[in-house]
């Protein structure tokens, strides 16, 4: 029985590689993310408490007046504090740039590492490959691994810093819908958990594909290649793709 080959990285070290990089070029992240995460709950208890407030009230025969003071209170906190994570998420995005930083220092490390290589490699489909699938790791797309990470790991923390909040809250009501909460946790834990390792173990087989489309799309751009897609009648396919 052939055994199965260890990959060379695990999630701890890529976890670990993440957050040396993001401690090296951008270490404002932690502050940043350490006010985020109380803004956050703050958002998700305050729209939380809002309907069983409303009816603890009317229930208890409040005035007009007592309920809607609570309403406006408890909405008005809401969108103070909705608007102030607005505010984090610009000042820190888009005018400092503090989410895409480490993005960039990780794209540009892996294109002076390919531009650094023996030149028997730049002819050797391995390397151009592994280099391709480097570089996509770290590319332009918000959505990419480099980036996903980051974003990975900040909604790991505020999900466990709700989890911990909405247990305490559940705690004092019900003990069966506690339990049941945390049977699902655990199961969409282990289907992600399933699907990432899925899309690690076969990421391989995605570089050559990836590197022959990226290769078409940028024949097909370049306008020296006009009059040779002109003549095959290639214009048909080439949008097929």
């Amino acid at each position: 029985m052939k055994d199965k080959k260890k990959p060379p990285y695990s999630l701890r070290s890529n976890v670990a590689m993440a957050l040396r990089m993001i401690r090296q070029y951008e270490p404002r992240w932690f502050g940043y993310s350490a006010v985020r995460l109380p803004v956050r709950l703050g958002i998700s208890l305050a729209d939380l408490y809002l309907a069983p407030v409303i009816l603890a009230l009317i229930s208890g025969g409040a005035g007009a007046g007592k309920l809607i003071l609570a309403i406006c209170g408890l909405c008005g906190a809401s969108v103070l504090l909705k608007m102030l994570e607005a505010g984090l998420a610009y000042l820190c995005g888009s005018s400092l740039g503090i989410d895409i930083a480490p993005r960039l220092a990780g794209s540009t490390a892996m294109t002076m590492k390919k531009y650094q290589t023996d030149y028997p490699n730049l002819n050797s489909p391995a390397f151009q490959d592994a280099a391709n699938k480097s570089l996509e790791a770290f590319a332009g797309n918000p959505d990419c691994a480099g980036q996903a990470i980051y974003r990975t790991l900040f909604t790991l923390a505020d999900t466990v810093l709700g989890l911990a909040a909405y247990t305490l809250v559940l705690a004092n009501f019900s003990l069966p819908i506690l339990l049941l909460i945390i049977l699902f946790a655990l199961a969409g834990f282990l289907a992600k958990r399933a699907s990432n390792r899925w899309s690690f173990e076969h990421r391989d087989a995605w570089a050559p594909i990836d590197r022959k489309i990226s290769y078409v799309a940028n024949a097909a751009g370049d306008f020296s290649f006009a009059k040779d897609i002109r003549l095959f009648g290639m214009a048909d396919w080439l949008r097929e793709l």
